[in-house]
């Protein structure tokens, strides 16, 4: 998830410069059917136990009510969204602010994309780390409390300063901490529904997508030549998500947090 997004734009721009933007699309169908074939070949069948009558819709909505129904399943669910549509905001505008605003070229706007991604692989991996040692509240603890200093720290370097580093050093702060938030909340929300896992999973995936979609085209419909709509998104979500795991201990300690 950190390593893809520095190279796929680089496949993209080589694709659209000898074969056009369609060349894109062919590329995409191309990866997903080699893909594909690769892993009904190779990827073993993992159920234990097969459940008779497991795809009727009764069961399958039944699977979604399950988690839903509990507070703690979607404290961390809205962790979880609040996370990526911070960092879905940077890739929704953030070209068209380095570049637009700041006059980035197009190779540094490469390479501020790619410490950013860089940063969200260093947070995941030293979350990893912690969470082993002293379990994934901790790490989401850690996440959300730098969810919110990059925010508004962003927020208050596009105030106070034309500095394009001003806005980029916090920024990275905020994709290490989503890198902190992801796979923490993920895993805690998860944790209580083994027989459910892909209901789960598949909820917070939902909730994830169709939450930062709106946040990016809320940011689409906002920008006039102006830096402030992407900070201004970042500070709301990463106090969002600070203050929602402020105060919702009692219902992770429920959920078993640990």
């Amino acid at each position: 998830m950190g390593l893809t997004p520095m190279v796929a734009p680089m496949i993209g721009a080589a694709l659209l410069g000898v074969a056009g933007w369609r060349s894109n699309f062919a590329f995409v169908a191309l990866v997903a059917v080699v893909f594909g074939l690769y892993l009904a070949a190779r990827l073993p069948e993992s159920l234990r136990e097969k459940r008779a009558g497991a795809l009727t819709p009764s069961l399958l909505f039944d699977g979604y009510g399950e988690p839903l129904r509990a507070p703690g399943f979607r404290v961390y669910m809205a962790l979880n969204a609040f996370a990526f549509a911070g960092l879905f905001a940077f890739i929704s505008v953030g070209s068209f602010i380095l570049q637009g605003v700041y006059g980035f070229s197009e190779k540094a706007f490469a390479l501020a994309f790619g410490a950013g991604c860089l940063s969200f692989v260093s947070g995941s991996f030293l979350s990893s780390r912690l969470m082993r040692r002293y379990g994934l509240t901790r790490s989401i603890a850690i996440g959300v409390a730098m969810l919110a200093a990059g925010g508004v720290a962003m927020l208050a370097a596009v105030l106070t300063t034309t500095a394009a580093l001003a806005l980029m050093a916090p920024m990275l702060i905020y994709w290490a901490g989503v890198g902190f938030v992801l796979p923490a909340s993920t895993a805690s929300a998860m944790a209580p529904f083994p027989r459910r896992a892909g209901a789960a999973s598949s909820l917070i995936g939902l909730a994830q997508t169709l939450f930062a979609a709106a946040v990016g085209a809320a940011l689409g419909h906002a920008l006039s030549g102006s830096a402030l709509p992407l900070p201004i998104c970042n500070a709301l979500t990463g106090t969002a998500a600070l203050a929602l795991f402020a105060l919702s201990g009692k219902a992770r300690v429920a959920h078993g947090a640990r």
